[in-house]
């Protein structure tokens, strides 16, 4: 693990106007990226240095993300907002601080907040925010934000978990053959319907998770836009509910409502495509718990809910 890099972040400040931060906090922060160098305040504004690095999209899909994220919140979304340079920059380049390799960095204001930890009580709440936001982003205009910059990445985060669900299925010695197959199958009549490109494309954060998505009382924000980009809309749903430490029927019935009641647009093929994850991510969490019996069948009846949303 590297040091905290003094001189990285004070260069790196002073390009952005900032001579003399307070209260500086610097990496490692509990529970957060390696990104994420340094907080500090200015003018009594709690700020945060994070280090973008230059991935699959490319240099100028940094740009671009960016340039989503600030067309969102002009259209209203609740986000953390960017700080400018004296020039108006909001990226400034720098050195890798833990390779030798170009990076570029931002600086975040801190917004208040906590986790969202989701429950039944406002998972419907939940659906009614993200679906807002998939409606604000039909009113972003990126087209380096499209689907053929990224579709691999989204589509292989996906299935990357299926070869090891099939190994751990086939070692149960307690799971009849005729459900193993039936648990194939989903995984195959899924990957044909991401293949076929069957699914509805929309704007979508990329990684919505309990720690992207803030609570303040009864708002809602949004924070981390590495990934936002041009992809499915039920991968949203599916990523924040897989998220939960165990999953809860009720919860994913009532988000479901509550995105459908908020604008949130899912057509049959989608809800089909959030019925295999939903099915498949259950099997595979109690396929860990050796003890545990399945009745895949039950399993798969008790998801018909996500149909009917």
């Amino acid at each position: 693990m590297s040091d905290f890099p003094h001189q990285i972040f004070t260069n790196i400040l002073n390009q952005f106007g900032i001579d003399s931060p307070s209260d500086v906090e610097p990496w490692p922060f509990p529970d957060a990226s390696d990104e994420l160098l340094a907080g500090f305040t200015v003018d009594e504004q709690r700020l945060y240095l994070k280090m973008r690095c230059i991935e699959q999209r490319g240099e100028r899909s940094l740009f671009e993300t960016q340039f989503a994220l600030k067309e969102l919140i002009k259209l209203g979304l609740p986000a953390a907002e960017l700080w400018s340079s004296p020039s108006g920059e909001t990226l400034i380049p720098g050195p890798d601080w833990e390779e030798d390799k170009k990076a570029y960095y931002e600086i975040q204001y801190h917004v208040e907040g906590d986790r969202y930890l989701i429950h039944a009580d406002s998972a419907y709440d939940a659906g009614v925010f993200i679906a807002g936001f998939h409606r604000l982003g039909d009113g972003v205009d990126t087209y380096l934000l499209g689907k053929h910059h990224w579709t691999d990445t989204f589509i292989q985060r996906r299935f990357k978990w299926f070869d090891p669900l099939v190994e751990k299925l086939n070692a149960r010695t307690n799971v009849l053959t005729v459900d193993q197959k039936v648990i194939v199958d989903r995984m195959q009549r899924h990957r044909d319907i991401v293949w076929r490109k069957g699914l509805t494309w929309r704007l979508i954060h990329g990684n919505m998770c309990a720690n992207n998505l803030l609570r303040n009382k009864d708002e809602f924000c949004l924070i981390d836009f590495e990934e936002i980009g041009r992809s499915e809309v039920d991968g949203e749903t599916i990523d924040l509910l897989l998220d939960l430490p165990a999953f809860d029927h009720t919860i994913a019935e009532r988000l479901l409502q509550g995105y459908q009641a908020g604008g949130g647009e899912l057509t049959h093929t989608d809800l089909l495509s959030i019925q295999d994850i939903f099915i498949l991510g259950t099997v595979d969490r109690l396929l860990n718990d050796n003890a545990r019996p399945i009745d895949i069948p039950a399993i798969i009846l008790s998801f018909d809910f996500v149909l009917d949303c």
